[in-house]
């Protein structure tokens, strides 16, 4: 405040004694105001006068005295180029972009004339209609919400644009005018109000849920009215002479199952939707069998497929005596995979939506089993090591190696899901698990096995050597 009386002072030097003083006790008395009653700072205040030199040029304008032509200052020349920068602005961006912004939310807001006539169409209450009502429903709010966040950005924008070009071309006022502005938001008006807040809150949860349930709903009923029908697919070649075969398995949907069989033949068998791309393929030179199988369906369609389809998809793997499995590879979605004596060199399995089952197996080098809203279960296997993880299923680990031979590593984890061990003697056991308990019991309590063992919103049970 100080340098700008001063400064005003100055150049009101052509003023006579008394006017000059009466003029300086003036905005003394303005700044002191509008900082104790307004809550303003200084520079708001002199953003709302001007600057010294323009308010002497208006007072001494008002006494009859012309004001002195001063040179361009620095800050002027500043400030004319931030004038033409503004005005380029407002030429080349905000010329288009405004128009934009509202042209969008009318757009917006007529959308909701068809969605309206949809919800209020004279079909007759179903299942069909009501699933098709929630999902529009649904849309409509959440389209709604979407309407206010294009709305408050275009104040945002308004509020901008202003500012730019207050402070460029020094327009009083500022303050008032901007406040005014951000006002109009809907977020301001929901901050205010907080049982508008939490009505708000109720509405956008509630089109969600409406929203989500009408797609699950009409996904369900768009696979069900569509017949599947399911073809069979076999492939097989002969080994006479007992060689180790890799195999990889890649598959939208379908159960796997390895079965043990007597005889020569290496034979795959599936039984898959028709509309399933199927690819069964021996390499006798390169000792490989490749299975892929496509489904080209929507992610709801895929989703709900395995839930309600009646028939089971299949891939069923016959090994003959004369075939030892090497690297072995499984990935698939929407099926489980189920092994029972056989042996493998590694083993390598991945799942969604699908259970592994494996039982009496010996894994040369390395068992690495993966699944996604699944459980993991194996009975009577050994392996060097044993890396099992799960997301929302349990983990059941039961006869897994020989107390008389040490040396192996077990690590499980399992989220919203329990870990069940009984007569597993390994080295060390890392079990993790969050949702679910964890019990770990052997007959030979005098085996004693490294254990690190934590469980989140569970207990730990166990009856080893330790």
């Amino acid at each position: 405040m100080n340098t700008f009386l001063k400064e005003l002072e100055r150049h009101l030097s052509r003023l006579d004694d008394a006017d000059r003083k009466e003029i300086l006790d003036h905005y003394e008395e303005r700044f002191r105001h509008e900082r104790i009653f307004e809550g303003k700072t200084d520079e708001e205040i002199i953003q709302g006068i001007g600057s010294p030199e323009e308010l002497a040029a208006r007072v001494l304008k008002k006494h009859g005295i012309t004001p002195p032509v001063s040179r361009e200052s620095p800050e002027r020349e500043v400030r004319t180029g931030r004038m033409v920068g503004v005005v380029l602005f407002d030429i080349f961006i905000a010329a288009w972009l405004l128009p934009l912004l509202f042209a969008l939310l009318y757009n917006m807001l007529m959308a909701y004339g068809p969605l309206f006539h949809i919800l209020t169409g004279p079909e007759v209450p179903s299942w069909s209609f009501l699933a098709h009502f929630a999902l529009v429903l649904g849309g409509a709010v959440l389209w709604g919400l979407l309407i206010l966040f294009v709305y408050d950005a275009t104040i945002s924008f308004i509020h901008h644009l202003l500012r730019i070009n207050m402070e460029a071309f020094s327009i009083g006022h500022k303050e008032d005018t901007l406040r005014r502005i951000r006002s109009l938001k809907a977020k301001n008006y929901f901050q205010k109000r907080p049982s508008a807040a939490r009505t708000k809150g109720i509405v956008t949860v509630a089109g969600l849920i409406l929203l989500l349930a009408g797609l699950a709903v009409t996904s369900v009923q768009e696979v069900r009215a569509t017949p599947i029908a399911y073809l069979d697919h076999e492939e097989s070649v002969t080994v006479t002479e007992i060689a180790t075969w890799d195999v990889d398995i890649v598959a939208d949907t379908g159960d796997v199952t390895f079965h043990v069989t007597a005889g020569d033949e290496f034979l795959v068998e599936s039984h898959l939707p028709e509309d399933a791309s199927v690819s069964l393929d021996f390499s006798a030179d390169e000792k490989r069998l490749e299975v892929r199988v496509e489904l080209d369906r929507s992610f709801w369609q895929n989703f709900f497929f395995f839930g309600f389809s009646r028939e089971r998809a299949t891939i069923d793997i016959y090994v003959p005596e004369t075939v030892l499995l090497g690297d072995v590879g499984v990935e698939v979605v929407n099926g489980r995979l189920v092994s029972s004596n056989i042996d493998y060199e590694s083993l390598h399995i991945r799942t969604t939506n699908g259970d592994i089952n494996i039982r009496h197996a010996l894994i040369a080098e390395n068992l690495d089993v993966q699944t996604t809203n699944g459980s993991i279960a194996l009975r009577h296997v050994d392996s060097p090591d044993f890396e099992l993880r799960t997301t929302n299923g349990a983990i059941e680990l039961q006869d897994l190696h020989d107390p008389t031979d040490p040396g192996r590593n077990l690590t499980a984890r399992s989220t919203n899901g329990g870990i069940e061990v009984e007569n597993v003697y390994v080295e060390k056991a890392t079990l993790r698990t969050t949702n679910g308990n964890i019990n770990y019991f052997n007959d030979d309590t005098t085996f004693e096995v490294d254990l690190d063992a934590r469980t989140t919103n569970g207990t730990i049970r166990t009856g080893i050597g330790e």
